[in-house]
């Protein structure tokens, strides 16, 4: 899976046996795009979102740690 901004870039590689069973700051592995980036609180942030948009999102997630 590839992430991508103006800015920012991150690439990582999860085994297919985990496809489904993940969820967190890459996304969940479903194969649905548009689900991948889901905040601790359950909303959603846009496949096309900025890069100011990724990094509140990141953010949030750094907070749940």
């Amino acid at each position: 899976m590839s992430v991508a901004a103006q800015t920012l870039a991150v690439s990582t590689f999860v085994p297919q046996s985990y496809r489904a069973k993940v969820k967190g700051l890459m996304g969940n592995y479903d194969g649905d795009p548009n689900n991948d980036f889901s905040a601790p609180d359950g909303t959603l942030l846009s496949a096309n979102a900025t890069d100011r948009e990724i990094f509140t999102y990141a953010s949030r997630c750094k907070s749940q740690l």
